[in-house]
């Protein structure tokens, strides 16, 4: 009798698990999760919502992702001998006074040091001490003191000789919906007289429920509705209902199959769209006028007054999803892109479709071609899902362009997978997208995400490709790879928990973590800083899962989406001021207001600062102003040497007479050049180069004695007054003295060449091309013109 009183027991035990959503979980965190040591005194929780253990090894903080220890260390000016805290307490500051073997000390959280505390308040502290001990020991709990604690979340914590173990309290919000068998769900369909039928992949089954969710039972091959499970002739993927009230169920790889309504069961009538990849139907939709349209793995095919007709162009396509339009547009999920064709009244097999894949070099083309459905929201807003880059919406209002500009929404954007099965309206402005692990909405209008993942339903689901659809008791059924589960929409409305984000610990240019940080409101680099990496927890120890974490820098700014990243690395930060804004989404996917703020000032150095700015354009004005007047004035020489240079020429040409008549002026020996000292040694020069023009053998050498000067100094004066070397200077009055002969006299070039010190009269042609432009014969006939 006893053992089956055992046994009912444990039946009723089972039952009830089985039955209730309220469950726990247990986490054990021992020195595989970073707990340095086994020996612990007490916990507690500050009201910033940290978790403080004491042990023989200092002083540890829990923030929900790592252990930090607070300890003495060598040269660290810390008054603790060792590091055995026996006790702490939270101070009325919020810092934590901790007992090391006989004396207190106090541990400032905003600078992450021990201080010593005077005697009168070390006294005070061991009176509560031995207070509280004397309380609990009449109630024979002091082995229990301290070692274990309740936190906000209601989580239950306590030690264990070698770990300290957390009891999470949580409700499933999921009810599982019972199938014959753990099988992928594969279609959810709600007919027009309110019963849904759900169809599942392997076990091939049809199972038909009406409103108050009572299985009526098991279609069969025959269409008769069995009360025991009998599979269907092969798996369902499809199921839609026309206008006549017949349902149409597309299979894989059986074809359609048309149900008619009789009294209690179905007559079923079976059609072959063709080959097996044709009779491989994902979805069935109807257009305005009644035609029935398939999407297959051949293609599209269209069914009509009994005639199942092949739309060519689609051939070999592999087609997920239809839709249509309320202008006739039909719309088509392919594995190789989106197709979009208009209905004509033409034959069905010519229509033509336009295939809109994705475009490496086009950030608004398709984000992946790979596409797997497509929904059309009350506001005709149309989105399509995809195998790997989340939903894109479609912007273009044209929707048969050559080109489609796409809005992306992947995890940039805040949804926390982007392999995307299925998509279903949902309430107003906010639409289902199924993921392969994550369970998400998307608000249309606003574009703000919710992710409802482990977090939420406390239990790992992987979906499968079936739309959710809503029963008509207002639930919501998902499918899965192994089951389905339905979803009220009160669990949805719930608020979740209130998280505020709090900062755990920054890193400046790559230094070691600095994890006192949590009362931190600015922070300054200098001007060798430019690297940071800031770290930051929910403190919400009660979620499952990590939450889903957002930062901006700036007010206003858009919302950068890091997933379940808890740091973030600002890398080669500009000077200027900054704003780092975090925010966090609760278990129920909505986004908190509780933000962390933190403002960081990057000093720039010299060279970026405006007076850098200022000195660079005053420096760059100067450069200019100066090479402007070094220009000038080099100008103003150039041309001061070239009026010298034909003063003297001039003079000389006045003292040869060669076609000219000498005035008084020139006969005189006015002063040319500013000192007297130059003036005569160009005199004595003009006068040696007019005495010997015409020998070809004078040189430099020559001309320096007759000037009383040496060769250098001759060099340096001729280049100073009149801008050239000796040498081109007896070259220019030789060039000079030609074109007086061959402009005032008739004698022949070679004499010319010969009277002027040219002993080669080809050479004197060629050097006379290089200064005027023309050769001698050339200017005597031009009248003196010359090219240069």
């Amino acid at each position: 009798m006893k053992k089956i009183f055992i046994l009912i027991y444990f039946c009723l035990f089972c039952y009830g698990i089985l039955c209730a959503q309220d469950a726990k979980k247990m986490v054990v965190y021992d020195e595989k999760q970073g707990m340095n040591q086994w020996h612990i005194t007490k916990m507690l929780q500050d009201r910033m919502g940290f978790i403080w253990i004491s042990s023989w090894d200092g002083l540890t903080r829990f923030d929900g992702y790592e252990f930090v220890t607070f300890k003495s260390r060598p040269g660290d000016d810390s008054p603790l001998e060792n590091n055995r805290v026996r006790d702490i307490q939270l101070a009325a500051n919020g810092d934590i006074y901790c007992l090391v073997d006989d004396r207190w000390f106090l541990f400032s959280q905003s600078k992450g040091t021990f201080i010593n505390i005077s005697d009168d308040e070390n006294e005070k502290l061991n009176k509560v001490k031995t207070k509280n001990r004397l309380r609990l020991t009449k109630r024979k709990k002091v082995q229990k003191m301290g070692r274990k604690m309740v936190d906000r979340q209601g989580n239950v914590w306590f030690c264990t000789p070698d770990s300290i173990v957390k009891t999470i309290n949580y409700r499933k919000p999921a009810v599982p919906f019972v199938l014959r068998s753990s099988d992928q769900a594969r279609y959810f369909f709600v007919d027009r007289s309110g019963n849904y039928w759900v169809s599942t992949q392997k076990d091939k089954s049809v199972s038909i429920y009406n409103r108050g969710n009572k299985l009526l039972g098991y279609l069969t091959p025959t269409g008769e509705i069995s009360k025991k499970y009998v599979p269907f002739s092969t798996a369902v993927y499809a199921i839609y209902q026309h206008n006549d009230g017949c349902i149409y169920l597309g299979t894989k790889p059986g074809g359609l199959y048309k149900l008619k309504s009789r009294k209690k069961d179905f007559e079923v009538q079976h059609i072959s769209l063709g080959n097996d990849k044709a009779n491989s139907i994902y979805d069935i939709k109807a257009d305005r006028v009644g035609r029935l349209w398939f999407a297959t793995f051949d293609g599209i095919y269209c069914l009509h007054e009994g005639r199942v007709e092949h739309v060519r162009q689609t051939k070999g396509w592999k087609v997920r999803c239809l839709h249509f339009t309320q202008r006739d547009i039909l719309m088509a999920a392919t594995t190789t892109g989106l197709a979009v064709g208009r209905l004509s009244n033409k034959t069905i097999g010519d229509m033509k479709f336009h295939l809109h894949c994705r475009e490496p070099k086009r950030v608004e083309s398709l984000g992946n071609s790979a596409t797997m459905d497509i929904l059309e929201t009350a506001d005709h807003q149309i989105y399509v899902s995809t195998e790997s880059a989340g939903v894109d919406k479609i912007l273009s209002h044209d929707l048969l362009a050559d080109q489609l500009e796409f809005k992306h929404f992947d995890k940039t954007m805040g949804l926390q997978c982007e392999t995307i099965t299925a998509m279903a309206p949902y309430r107003k402005d906010w639409i289902w997208v199924v993921g392969g692990y994550t369970l998400m909405m998307l608000n249309t209008k606003t574009g703000e995400v919710r992710n409802y993942g482990t977090g939420f339903f406390h239990d790992q689901y992987r979906y499968s490709d079936a739309r959710p659809v809503c029963l008509p008791d207002g639930r919501w059924l998902f499918g899965l790879q192994n089951g389905a589960f339905c979803l009220s929409e009160s669990e949805l409305s719930k608020p979740g928990t209130e998280q505020r984000v709090v900062f755990t610990g920054i890193s400046v240019e790559h230094a070691p973590m600095q994890y006192a940080v949590a009362h931190l409101r600015s922070l300054t680099l200098n001007k060798h800083q430019r690297n940071l990496r800031i770290s930051f927890s929910t403190l919400d120890f009660s979620d499952i899962e990590a939450p889903c974490y957002a930062f901006r820098l700036h007010e206003g700014d858009k919302w950068i989406f890091i997933g379940k990243e808890h740091t973030v690395t600002l890398p080669d930060m500009q000077p200027g001021d900054y704003e780092l804004q975090v925010r966090s989404a609760n278990s129920a996917g909505v986004w908190t207001p509780g933000i962390a703020t933190l403002r960081i000032h990057v000093t720039p150095k010299f060279s970026e600062t405006i007076w850098a700015v200022i000195l660079y354009i005053f420096l760059s004005l100067a450069t200019i102003f100066t090479l402007l007047y070094i220009y000038l004035y080099i100008r103003r020489i150039k041309r001061k040497q070239h009026e010298v240079l034909e003063a003297y020429l001039a003079l000389l040409e006045d003292k040869n007479g060669v076609g000219q008549e000498v005035t008084k002026e020139r006969e005189e020996s006015e002063q040319i050049v500013s000192t007297e000292e130059d003036d005569q040694m160009m005199k004595r020069i003009m006068q040696f180069v007019d005495e010997h023009l015409s020998d070809a053998e004078i040189g430099i050498v020559e001309m320096a004695e007759a000037a009383a000067i040496s060769r250098s100094g001759l060099n340096r004066k001729m280049k100073k007054i009149v801008g050239l070397t000796p040498a081109e200077f007896l070259r220019e009055t030789r060039i000079k003295r030609a074109q007086q002969f061959l402009l005032g006299t008739s004698k022949g070039v070679s004499e010319i060449a010969y009277i002027c010190g040219f002993a080669d009269p080809k050479y004197f042609g060629k050097i006379f091309r290089s200064m005027t432009g023309v050769s001698p014969t050339e200017f005597r006939q031009n009248g003196g013109k010359a090219d240069k």
